[in-house]
C-alpha cells in the first residue's frame, strides 16, 4: 500500500484572476471565479443539481430513518462530493499550461501536455479528456444499490471490495467502513470511469495500490479506473488518495 496522507479540505492552487486561454463569461471560468469568491461550498451547491436514483430493493435498503445502517443520505452526500471533485477537474484538465495539471498528468498517464507529440495528442484528447467527459455526462443517471452483507451473493461484494458495477453500481459494506467523504467519493468516481468512461476496463484492471501499476505505458493507464480517480482527487484536493483507497 501507498501510505501518502491525505487531506479532506478541497483547496484551489491558483492565485486570483483569470488564467491565460479562459473567456471572460464562459462557464469554466464562472465555476473556478465562483470557487475562489464563494468557497467550496458554493461551487458543491451550484453543481450537485438533482440528487442521483437511490434504488430501494427489499433487505437491500438504502435507510432514511434515523440510524440507518447504509443511510441515503450519505451516498448523496458522497455522489455530490465526487460530482464537484470530476466538474473541477474537468474543467481544468481544459488548461493543459497549468502546471498541476502537467505534473498529475505525468504522474497518473505517463503523458506530457500540453501534448506535443502525435501520440500524446491520441491519448490526451482522444482518450483521458473522453473519459472525463464521459464520466461526467452519465454520472447524473447513476443507480446506487446499498448491499446488506459482504458477500458475493451480494452485489458481488466479495472480501474486501468496497463498490462493484454492474447494470448498476452495488455499495457493499466495506464502503460504510470509510469514514472521509473524500474517500467514499474516490470509490464513486473509480466505479464512474467503469461505468461510462469509453475504453476504460470493465474487468480486468490494476489498482493503484499494486507495483504493477506505476510499470504501466500511457496505453495501459488511460484505461485504469483507478488512474481517472487518483488524477481527479489529486488535481483537486491537493493530495493523493490515501492509503484506505489506494
Amino acid at each position: 500500500m501507498l501510505m501518502l496522507e491525505h487531506r479532506g479540505a478541497m483547496t484551489h492552487r491558483h492565485p486570483a484572476g483569470r488564467r491565460p486561454g479562459q473567456v471572460s463569461g464562459s462557464p469554466e471560468q464562472a465555476v473556478l471565479d465562483l470557487q475562489r469568491s464563494a468557497g467550496n461550498r458554493a461551487v458543491a451547491a451550484l453543481l450537485a443539481g438533482s440528487r442521483p436514483t437511490v434504488q430501494r430493493y427489499q433487505v437491500q435498503d438504502c435507510g432514511s430513518g434515523a440510524g440507518a445502517a447504509h443511510p441515503a443520505s450519505a451516498v448523496y452526500a458522497a455522489h455530490g462530493r465526487a460530482r464537484t471533485m470530476l466538474s473541477i477537474a474537468e474543467t481544468e484538465s481544459a488548461t493543459p499550461s497549468d502546471p498541476t495539471v502537467r505534473a498529475l498528468a505525468r504522474k497518473y498517464f505517463k503523458l506530457t501536455v500540453p501534448a506535443m507529440t502525435n501520440r500524446d495528442k491520441r491519448l490526451w484528447f482522444g482518450r483521458v479528456r473522453q473519459v472525463l467527459a464521459g464520466m461526467s455526462r452519465g454520472q447524473d443517471g447513476t443507480t446506487y444499490e446499498c448491499e446488506p452483507r459482504q458477500s458475493w451473493k451480494d452485489g458481488l461484494c466479495t472480501e474486501g471490495t468496497m463498490a462493484v458495477t454492474l447494470l448498476n453500481i452495488h455499495l457493499c459494506p466495506a464502503w460504510w467502513k470509510l469514514t472521509s467523504v473524500d474517500d467514499r467519493a474516490f470509490v464513486l468516481l473509480h466505479e464512474w470511469a467503469h461505468k461510462y468512461g469509453p475504453s476504460v476496463h470493465q474487468i480486468f484492471e490494476t489498482y493503484c495500490d499494486a507495483s504493477e501499476f506505476a510499470t504501466q505505458p500511457a496505453e495501459d493507464l488511460v484505461a485504469e479506473p483507478d488512474a481517472y480517480a487518483s488524477y481527479i482527487f489529486e488535481l483537486v484536493t491537493g493530495s493523493a488518495p490515501s492509503s484506505t483507497v489506494c
